[in-house]
């Protein structure tokens, strides 16, 4: 399998500012994605960076492997384009995991210093998200793709009474 080119993956990635909401990116994409828009589970603000990496990683030198999904269980829709959409984060880096090649970076903390220079694929595991397992992004060594991409910080704040969201742990895949 070929290794994606950072430099096309940045120039493919649909960013929110084209595509601000799931209706617009699945819209653009087209095909399945499109009918199920309103399917319970994605609605018009239901979470699309694993449809976004989808997007990056099929116009950047990587398309995703339809067998190589079937083979991990990995459920994809199919784009317009024909090509594989993967849609949920867990089945997005399970699917980096085996796809890419490459011995990821994992950190708890100190993540500026762990990636600095490094640019890839981060994937943030989170807790107290009801909708998400977590978050993938670009990083291109010094800042991520889109500013709201940056979840190093975020931590449940003890003043209040519910549980919110806490990054627990980030991956780079390097590229």
């Amino acid at each position: 399998m070929a290794k994606p080119s950072f430099i096309m993956m940045w120039g493919a990635f649909p960013d929110h500012t084209s595509y601000p909401t799931l209706r617009d990116l699945h819209t653009y994409i087209g095909g399945s994605l499109a009918k199920n828009i309103d399917v319970p589970g994605f609605g018009v603000n239901g979470n699309t960076c694993a449809a976004r990496m989808s997007r990056a990683l099929n116009y950047g030198n990587m398309p995703i492997s339809a067998k190589l999904t079937k083979s991990l269980k990995i459920e994809t829709m199919i784009g317009a384009d024909g090509m594989p959409y993967i849609f949920r984060v867990r089945d997005m880096k399970t699917y980096l995991a085996s796809a890419l090649g490459v011995t990821p970076v994992k950190v708890t903390k100190d993540f500026d210093k762990a990636f600095a220079g490094q640019q890839g694929i981060v994937s943030f595991d989170v807790t107290g998200w009801s909708d998400a397992s977590g978050h993938v992004a670009l990083w291109d060594g010094s800042a991520f793709r889109e500013p709201h991409d940056d979840y190093r910080n975020l931590k449940d704040n003890s003043a209040t009474p519910q549980i919110e969201a806490t990054t627990i742990g980030m991956t780079l895949w390097s590229l």
